[in-house]
C-alpha cells in the first residue's frame, strides 16, 4: 500500500502543505523555528507532517491529539487529504478529513476506470472509518507499528501485554484473513449449530411429547376402567338408598295409621283458639289501667321534684337572713342601692317577706303533691284489683300447644313419606341415566392414540434431515478447528517467530554491538511442564541485565527500535498490504557516532525496501542523507520547504 501524497491545511502548527511520498528514497526532515530562535528546530512542526497523515487516516495524531485541538491557533477549521494506491489491485483512493469547531467530517473517494473520482463514503463517520481500515488492511495500532517510529511515541513492543503483542504479530504476519476465515467458519458453524439445536430441540420436544402422550393414554385407560367401576358402585349405592327409602316410607305410613286424622286435630285447634280470643278483652283492660298507673306516678314524681326545689329555696332565704349583717355596702336586693347600717332593718323585713312567700308556695306545692300521690295509689289499687279478677288462660294455652305438637307430628310424618317417594323416583332416574351414559375416557383414548401415530410419522419423516444437519455440523466443526488460533494460525505464528528473532538480532546486533539480545516467543512452559500460548519479547544484556526493565533508557530505545524494525519487515514480507513508507522521528538521539553510522546503514537499506523513508531529526545528517526537507515556522504558521 503506497501513501503517494498528503495535503493539509491548518493542522496543528501547519499552514498549507503538500508533499509527495511515492518512492522518494531517504529524506531528512528538519525544522526551523523563526518565532523562537532559541528553540532551534524544536516547535517548528516537523512531526506535524506525520501527525497529518495519521490524523487524516485515523482521526487522531501519532501523539494522541484529536478533536478541536487539531486546529491551528487562529484558524477556524483544519483539513487534510491522503492519496493511497493499492499495489496489488492498482486501486487509488483519497481519504479526506475536515475538523470544524465541535464537528468532524470524513470522506473516501475511489478513482474509477474512466479517471473520475467517486465518493464511496458510508452513512456515518464510524462506518466510513471502518471502510478506511478495510482499505488499509490493518488497524491504527498496526499502521503505526509498521510505519512510524518516534522518540516519544515509539511503540513499546517488549513491554506490551500478551494479547496486544499477539494481535500485532497476527496482523503483521498476514493471518488476519485467517482470523476472518475463522470468524466466517465460526459463523457458518453457529448457523448450522443453531439449526441443529432447533432440530434437536424439536426432536426432543417430540419425544417428550410422545412420552407425555403415552403417559396420558395410560392415565386415560386407567380413568376409563375406574369410571366403569365408579358407575357400578354408584348404581349399587343408589339401589341401597332406594331400599332404605322404601323401608322408611312404610314406617311413616304405619305411624300415620295409629294416629288421629289431621282434620280432627285441626278442628280441635279452631275450638281452643276461639276460647283464647275471649281473654283478649281482659288483657286490653289490664293494659289501660297499667297506662293510667304509669301516668299518675309520673305526675307525682314531677311534683315531688318541684317541692324539693321550693324547700331548698326556703333554706337559702333563711341563710341570707342570718348573714344580713355582712351585707353592708352591697346592693340592696330590692332597689339596688348600696346598703348602709340604717338599712339593715329594712333588709331584714325584705328577707322575711321573701321567706314567707316561698313558704306559702311550698305549702301549695305540698298539697298538690299529696293529691297526686293519692291518685297514683288509687291507680295502683285499681290495677291490682282488676288483675285479681282476670281469668287464667294457662290451661287453654297448654291445650293449644299440645294440639299443635300433635298436628306437627302428623305433618312431619306425611312430609317424610312424601320425600321418601320423591327421592326414590329421583334415584331410579339417576340409575337409568348412568346405565345409558357413554364412557368419556374412551373417546379421549382414541384422540391420544391418533396424536401418537401422527407424531411417530413426523419423527420418521424428519430423521434424514437431522442426520444431514449433524453431518454438516461435524464438517464445519473441523473447518473451525483448522482456522482456529490453535490450527493453521498457530502454525504460521510458529513460522514467523524465527523470522522476527532473526531480523531483531540483525538490527539489535548493529545498534548494540551484539551486547543486547531480544527473543520473540509464542509459547511458554508452565509449572506442570505444559506448553501454553504466550506472546512476549524476552530481553537480556551481556553485562548482566536479565530483563527489559533492567536496561538503561538508551538501551531500551535500541531494543524498541530493533523490535519495531523487525515487525515492520514482517509486515513488508507477509502482510496483505505492506506499506511503502517508513518514518523515524528523532530516532538518532542519544546514539554515539558509531551507533549513528550503523543506524544510517540500516535506514539506507530500509529506503531501498520501502521506497520512502523520512527521518525527522534535530541533527545535521546531510553526510548520510542527501535529500532534505525543512519545516519553517514563522508567525505561528509552519510551511514545508522541499
Amino acid at each position: 500500500m503506497r501513501i503517494t501524497q498528503a495535503t493539509g491545511k491548518d493542522v496543528l502548527a501547519l499552514g498549507q502543505v503538500t508533499f509527495d511520498l511515492n518512492d522518494r528514497g531517504l529524506i531528512l526532515l528538519q525544522g526551523e523555528n523563526k518565532d523562537d530562535p532559541s528553540a532551534n528546530s524544536n516547535g517548528a512542526g516537523k512531526s506535524s507532517l506525520v501527525d497529518l497523515i495519521n490524523w487524516v487516516l485515523w482521526g487522531t495524531t501519532a501523539r494522541g491529539v484529536s478533536g478541536d485541538e487539531i486546529i491551528r491557533d487562529g484558524a477556524k477549521n483544519a483539513s487534510g487529504v491522503v492519496t493511497l494506491e493499492d499495489e496489488i489491485t492498482s486501486d487509488r483512493w483519497t481519504v479526506c478529513r475536515m475538523r470544524k469547531k465541535g464537528k468532524e467530517e470524513l470522506a473516501v473517494c475511489h478513482e474509477e476506470p474512466a479517471g473520475t473520482w467517486k465518493d464511496v463514503s458510508l452513512g456515518t463517520i464510524r462506518l466510513t472509518q471502518a471502510l478506511v481500515e478495510k482499505i488499509l488492511g490493518c488497524s491504527e495500532e498496526v499502521f503505526r507499528a509498521a510505519v512510524y517510529v518516534g522518540q516519544e511515541h515509539l511503540v513499546d513492543l517488549p513491554a506490551m501485554t500478551d494479547k496486544k503483542l499477539k494481535e500485532l504479530i497476527e496482523e503483521a504476519a498476514g493471518v488476519k484473513i485467517l482470523e476472518e476465515a475463522y470468524l466466517l467458519a465460526r459463523a457458518n458453524l453457529n448457523d448450522v449449530a443453531d439449526k441443529l439445536r432447533t432440530l434437536n430441540a424439536w426432536q426432543q420436544a417430540q419425544q417428550d411429547a410422545r412420552k407425555n402422550l403415552v403417559d396420558a393414554l395410560d392415565r386415560e385407560k386407567t380413568h376409563a376402567t375406574r369410571w366403569v367401576d365408579d358407575r357400578e358402585a354408584s348404581i349399587n349405592d343408589k339401589q341401597v338408598k332406594i331400599g332404605k327409602l322404601q323401608i322408611e316410607a312404610t314406617k311413616q305410613a304405619a305411624l300415620l295409621t295409629g294416629w288421629r286424622p289431621l282434620s280432627r286435630i285441626e278442628d280441635d285447634i279452631l275450638t281452643v283458639t276461639g276460647k283464647l280470643a275471649g281473654f283478649a278483652a281482659e288483657r286490653a283492660g289490664e293494659k289501660h289501667l297499667a297506662n293510667e298507673l304509669t301516668e299518675a306516678e309520673r305526675a307525682r314524681d314531677l311534683k315531688a321534684a318541684e317541692l324539693r326545689r321550693q324547700v331548698t329555696e326556703v333554706q337559702t332565704r333563711k341563710a341570707e337572713l342570718v348573714t344580713i349583717e355582712s351585707k353592708i355596702g352591697e346592693p340592696c336586693p330590692e332597689c339596688g342601692t348600696p346598703m348602709a347600717a340604717d338599712h339593715l332593718e329594712h333588709a331584714r323585713d325584705a328577707a322575711k317577706g321573701r321567706i314567707a312567700r316561698t313558704l306559702a308556695t311550698v305549702s301549695t306545692e305540698r298539697q298538690a303533691w299529696e293529691a297526686l300521690k293519692a291518685a297514683a295509689e288509687a291507680a295502683r289499687e285499681a290495677l291490682d284489683t282488676f288483675r285479681a279478677s282476670m281469668s287464667d288462660p294457662s290451661a287453654v294455652t297448654a291445650e293449644l300447644e299440645r294440639l299443635r305438637k300433635e298436628q306437627a307430628r302428623v305433618l312431619t310424618a306425611q312430609e317424610a313419606m312424601k320425600e321418601c317417594v320423591q327421592d326414590q323416583h329421583e334415584l331410579e332416574a339417576e340409575i337409568k341415566k348412568l346405565r345409558a351414559a357413554d364412557n368419556p375416557h374412551t373417546a379421549e383414548c382414541d384422540k391420544i392414540m391418533d396424536r401418537i401415530v401422527k407424531g411417530d410419522k413426523e419423527l420418521l419423516d424428519r430423521g434424514d434431515e437431522i442426520r444431514k444437519v449433524e453431518e454438516q455440523h461435524d464438517n464445519r466443526t473441523m473447518v473451525v478447528e483448522v482456522f482456529s488460533p490453535k490450527g493453521v494460525r498457530a502454525h504460521i505464528l510458529d513460522e514467523v517467530t524465527p523470522y522476527l528473532n532473526d531480523r531483531t538480532s540483525t538490527y539489535l546486533g548493529t545498534l548494540s554491538d551484539g551486547r543486547i539480545t531480544a527473543v520473540w516467543s509464542t509459547l511458554q512452559t508452565n509449572a506442570k511442564g505444559e506448553l501454553k500460548e504466550r506472546f512476549a519479547i524476552d530481553v537480556t544484556h551481556a553485562d548482566g541485565g536479565k530483563s527489559f526493565a533492567s536496561l538503561s533508557g538508551g538501551e531500551k530505545r535500541k531494543v524498541r527500535l530493533a523490535c519495531a524494525l523487525a515487525l515492520q519487515d514482517l509486515v513488508a514480507s507477509r502482510a496483505i498490504k505492506p506499506f511503502r513508507l517508513w518514518v523515524g522521528d528523532e530516532i538518532d538521539q542519544a546514539l554515539d557516532p558509531s551507533g549513528l553510522e550503523r543506524l544510517m546503514m540500516v535506514l539506507q537499506e530500509k529506503a531501498k525496501e520501502r521506497g520512502t523513508v523520512v527521518v525527522i531529526s534535530h541533527s545535521d545528517l546531510r553526510d548520510w542523507i542527501s535529500q532534505t526537507w525543512t519545516v519553517v515556522k514563522e508567525s505561528g504558521k509552519s510551511e514545508l520547504v522541499v
